[in-house]
């Protein structure tokens, strides 16, 4: 083979309105690859003319790829257009995952607060009711309706040199306290995917950069448990955490998933750094988001703003996110509450906006929806929700 690209079929979350509606057809670009001994020739490029003229004949409106940057103005040249995504970069010290007793594993640590590695065929159906409840509101992530692509991708575990690959889920036995007092607790289902590069693990790069990959998490409603034949059998039965009991689950899942990548590689293999930085999708958990969390919680170290409570989070971008438009389609999409407000009685929840080309596709991304769902009496967003997750990646 001289040169290869591959086309895969997905459906991109893009709207915020409902999963059916606002989801779009997408053909998405990967595996792009030329052989050494055939550079030069523009082979790629004769490929992505054929990658493009199929997806068109399939009829999908929209396609996405990533690229490197080195790759971006060859990919423009083409026509695509790039749409940039944020993550925030989050201190945190790892000593407070850790323990002065060696014989201490991170998993019996994660036991005693509640958390589990993930199993697929257990936690699959539940981990995708979830995902389908909330991601619907970060768009450019996604659909996962099909639980092959959960059990067999998602939540199993895949032989990666390049990478160590955590997955925890909360037990749906934790019981979290309300930030509304009087005693009240919620039980939690949720679950995280963190991992960082084996190289800077091995070679102690400080400080390390944990990828938080995804993490979403909800109470559960009513007598329903995630291992019992009175399961979790559909999203109703999962509503909004507050955001303390939120700021709580995310730090359990996140506490137990740092320990255990650095236990992972042995201690001869992993010198600890004192901090490492948390790389969080913007679109997950949104600065406005972090900060509400850090207020409820105030405890926790890695939700504190900077020293000088007057500079912004640090965040850094991926400019790599490339899409095109391949032909007109219509997307439902979400008002925000404020523009709802402003319509007066009887304004829509949705829209119908039309997307005829690429201006009009990174407006819509980068549209501010206004709203935060994962978590009751989350703060209104003055920013976009655009974020794509990595553990889809192609």
């Amino acid at each position: 083979i001289a040169s290869f690209v591959r086309v895969y079929h997905r459906n991109l979350h893009l709207g915020g309105g409902s999963a059916t509606k606002s989801s779009v057809r997408v053909g998405v670009i990967g595996d792009v690859a030329t052989g050494t001994d055939h550079r030069g020739r523009r082979l790629a490029s004769v490929l992505m003319a054929a990658a493009d003229a199929h997806m068109r004949e399939a009829g999908f409106p929209i396609a996405v790829l990533h690229a490197a940057t080195l790759a971006i103005p060859l990919y423009a040249s083409l026509g695509w257009r790039t749409v940039p995504m944020h993550y925030l970069l989050l201190d945190y010290t790892v000593s407070a995952t850790t323990t002065t007793t060696t014989t201490t594993t991170s998993s019996t640590r994660a036991a005693a607060i509640g958390l589990r590695a993930v199993d697929a065929a257990r936690d699959a159906g539940w981990m995708a009711l979830l995902y389908g409840k909330f991601a619907v509101g970060v768009w450019g992530s996604f659909t996962r309706r099909d639980r092959a692509y959960w059990t067999d991708w998602v939540a199993a575990s895949h032989g990666d040199a390049q990478r160590r690959r955590i997955r925890r889920v909360v037990a749906d036995a934790v019981e979290l306290p309300s930030s509304t007092g009087g005693g009240s607790h919620h039980r939690v289902a949720g679950y995280a995917i963190v991992d960082l590069a084996e190289f800077d693990a091995r070679t102690g790069v400080s400080p390390i950069t944990v990828q938080l990959r995804e993490a979403f998490v909800a109470r559960i409603v009513g007598d329903h448990h995630l291992d019992t034949c009175n399961g979790l059998h559909s999203s109703d039965q999962l509503a909004p955490l507050d955001v303390g009991a939120y700021a709580d689950a995310m730090d359990m899942l996140l506490r137990a998933g740092v320990a255990a990548l650095f236990d992972g590689g042995g201690a001869d293999a992993t010198p600890l750094a004192d901090k490492v930085k948390v790389q969080v999708p913007a679109a997950m958990m949104p600065p406005e988001v972090v900060d509400a969390m850090a207020a409820a919680r105030p405890g926790l170290a890695w939700l504190c703003r900077p020293t000088d409570a007057g500079q912004p989070r640090a965040t850094t971008v991926d400019d790599g996110w490339m899409f095109k438009v391949l032909s007109p389609c219509d997307v439902e999409v979400s008002v925000s509450p404020a523009a709802a407000a402003a319509g007066g009685e009887g304004a829509r929840a949705t829209e119908v906006v039309r997307v005829a080309n690429e201006v009009d596709l990174t407006a819509l991304l980068q549209r501010p929806i206004g709203r935060f769902d994962a978590c009751a009496g989350g703060p209104l967003l003055s920013t976009s929700r655009f974020g794509f997750f990595k553990t889809d990646t192609f």
